[in-house]
Parts: structure tokens; sequence; C-alpha cells
């Protein structure tokens, strides 16, 4: 099945060009100012080089050089910076043969740059041995431009295949708008990238996002313990799935999708979505006796009564194995009054970090652990009821079966598509 994207190509990423590009060693003396005074303050922009370097971060050298990469620069990666407040710039480029490329004539201020390198068949085939279901390598930073120039390195990370992954996302905030209040029409779907068939028994899937936007009154820095703690995801929203070990078989290439309510929404929005077929659905509000129940094993309660509603609850949302919830560690984080629990590292199997679209704040450096998922993050688009969900990029073919890419950073990952594919990705 197409995936009909409703972004850019350049945007999305699926390609890239040497737009506005150049390849550097030293950075230039300053340049003028723009004099068009519209900085904010009364003065004039200034506008500067930045010049970067991707390299295979430290704990995938192997990976590095197996592909022949010397010193570990990463070559025909995709690059992309984007300024952080407005006025907004973005721009793209890709990385010569030395991992390095620079963008003339900045403006001057803090950047959100991401860098994706996909590896193809011939490459993947030099991989070392625990490195074959590597796709590619990703990374990002927040970065300022000085009115000098600036220079960074970035550090790529292989991105593995993952086993059960999140593969579309979508939860409108109403379908009514402002006739009437009615977010319960969405839904989260997950999807078996391995060569395997996974039981999702008593899987938990939830929200975590400790912080995600950094403001004078809540800081990102009162929430960094937790959000950036490499060994878990601390959560207040999760459920698990029914099943007592195999009574939920889920196939190679195969996708479940987990309904907040397992009906037809089509009879309140005809744009809406029939989920009436739905494999799950989370407990609360109207229950269908052929979609099984998530449980809440968490310690927030359901929002309204009904099941949950991750555009409401946090800014990631999260799937992990099977653990003993009662046993995890707790802790009220800075001014939450309601208690967090852990999800161990070793169970955590994929992460979705995400943004509003047109949201002026910054984005905290550590929404999560780097080990579970890195910045960008996906921007999704705002409003009340939004027509395309946000889905995974497929990254190969094999067969009739898709390999979904996972290169743990979301804002490369996921990209706004239409039609909404609930339940064949």
């Amino acid at each position: 099945m197409s995936r009909v994207l409703l972004v850019p190509v350049a945007v999305a990423l699926a390609v890239a060009c040497r737009q506005d590009v150049t390849v550097v060693d030293t950075l230039p003396a300053p340049p003028d100012t723009t004099g068009n005074g519209s900085g904010g303050g009364g003065g004039s922009l200034q506008r500067a080089r930045l010049a970067l370097t991707v390299l295979v971060a430290y704990q995938d050298d192997a990976v590095g050089a197996a592909l022949g990469w010397p010193g570990g620069a990463v070559p025909a990666a995709t690059v992309t910076v984007e300024r952080t407040r407005a006025p907004v710039e973005r721009r793209t480029g890709v990385t010569d043969d030395s991992g390095r490329l620079a963008f003339d004539s900045l403006l001057t201020g803090d950047y959100a740059v991401s860098a994706l390198r996909l590896l193809d068949a011939g490459e993947r085939a030099r991989l070392p041995v625990g490195a074959n279901d590597v796709g590619g390598l990703a990374g990002a930073a927040g970065v300022a431009v000085a009115a000098g120039g600036s220079a960074f390195t970035i550090g790529a990370v292989a991105g593995r295949r993952g086993s059960l992954i999140i593969s579309e996302y979508w939860f409108p905030a109403s379908l009514l708008g402002i006739q009437s209040f009615y977010p319960w029409g969405g839904y989260l779907e997950l999807y078996n990238n391995s060569d395997t068939t996974i039981y999702l028994d008593g899987k938990l899937v939830g929200e975590a996002g400790t912080k995600l936007y950094d403001v004078a009154s809540r800081p990102c820095s009162n929430y960094e313990p937790w959000a950036d703690d490499p060994n878990g995801l601390w959560t207040r929203s999760v459920y698990q799935f029914p099943g007592s070990g195999r009574d939920y078989p889920l196939p190679p290439g195969r996708a479940a999708v987990l309904a907040t309510d397992a009906i037809d929404h089509r009879v309140v929005l005809a744009e809406a979505e029939d989920l009436s077929h739905a494999d799950f659905e989370f407990f609360g509000g109207p229950d269908n006796p052929n979609a099984p129940n998530l449980v809440n094993v968490g310690t927030s309660e359901h929002w309204a009564g009904n099941g949950v509603l991750f555009r409401f609850s946090g800014d990631v949302a999260f799937v992990a194995d099977a653990v003993d919830v009662a046993s995890l560690p707790r802790a009220l984080i800075a001014d939450y009054p309601i208690m967090s629990l852990r999800i161990p590292a070793a169970a955590v199997l994929d992460v979705y970090i995400w943004t509003w679209e047109g949201s002026t704040l910054p984005v905290c450096p550590h929404p999560v652990n780097e080990r579970f998922g890195r910045l960008p993050p996906a921007i999704q688009p705002g409003g009340d009821f939004l027509p395309a969900s946000m889905q995974r990029r497929v990254f190969r073919q094999e067969g009739d079966r898709k390999i979904l890419q996972r290169t743990l950073s979301s804002g490369r990952d996921f990209v706004v598509a239409y039609p909404r594919t609930p339940g064949r990705p």
C-alpha cells in the first residue's frame, strides 16, 4: 500500500540534494549583518556559517569500520538544520566523503540539527556479526550559530530494525471541533518488524515524556534526572495486553490496532475511522466485546472515564516487554502530584517522540535518554480534526513484507501521511 506524503520531499528527507551547501575545512571571517532590522530587538539580524561534521558515535565504531568509513566519517548523510525561534529558517544538505558540510549565511541563533544516513543492501551485507539488523544511522543536536561562525560534530548512532515497533499514530483532539468535544476516535498501531512471531500477551504500552518543552516556570533542568535516565522510562500512563502467554500472536509483517474506543466513529464524523474492527481497545467508554481490553496498570486514571488519550497525556509513546509493574521503582517527579514508575531499559522496545507544528517553545535536550530515542521529534500538525496520521517510513521490501525504518529519531522515521492506514502499514 503506497503512502501519500503531505510534506515536500526535501522536508520529508526521502531524498536530499546539495542545495545551499558548500563543503569547507575552515570557517570564514564573520559576514556583514543583513541590516533588515527584523531581529525582534530593534537591531539587525546577523548571518554566519555553520560547519558540521557527522561521525559514527563511539559505541558503533565497529559499524563504521565495517563500512570502510575512514575515521568514522559518515558520507552522504542527509543533514537538516532548523532555527528554533522566529524567524524560522530551515535548510537541508548532504555530507561529503569526509562527513562534512557547511551552511552559508544562516541567521544567528539556536538551531536543531539532525543527520540521517540509510544503508543500501550492499552496505548492510558488510556489517559485522551482531549488527545485521542495522538499517541506518541517525544523530541530532542543538547548536548555536554565532556571529563569527560555528562548527560542531554530530554523532550518528546505528538504528536497529527492532521487533515490536510503533508504526502509526492518530489521536485527533476532537472529531467535531468547536461543535462538541469528542477526542475518542484515535488509535495507535503496532507492527512486527522482525522475522518471527511476537506474542503480545503481557506487553506494555503507554506514554512517558517527563518534560518536552522548556519554559521559565518549569525549566527542563527540573526534570533532567528522570527524563535523561539511562535506566528506563518514567511514566504514569501504562497499559498491559491481556493473555496468558501465547493467546495473541502477531506474525512478521502484521500490525495490531489499539483504539481508544473500538467503535465506528464515522457516525460522529464521516471522515473519521471505523475502528469497530480494532484488535484491542483501551478499557473505558463503550465496550466492544470483540476487541480485548488493555488493562490500566499505571498510576493515572482513565481520562474522563474513557480509554487513554495519547494526545493529552505526554509526548512520548512507548511499547515494552512484559514486566512485573508492582515491583518497579517509583518516584514523585518535580511538581507532578502523581507517582511515576520506571519501565526498565531492557524492556523498552520502541518509542515515538512528537511535538506540535508551529510550537515556538524550545524542546528540552533530552525528552528521554538517547538510548531510547533521539531528537528531533516528529512534527505533528495541530488543530482539532487531523485528516492525516503519523506513519513510519518503509525502509525496504522483503517479498510481500515491508521492513519499516527505525533509526531512533522520530523526526526522521515518521512522516505526515494520508490516507490513514490502521492495520495496513
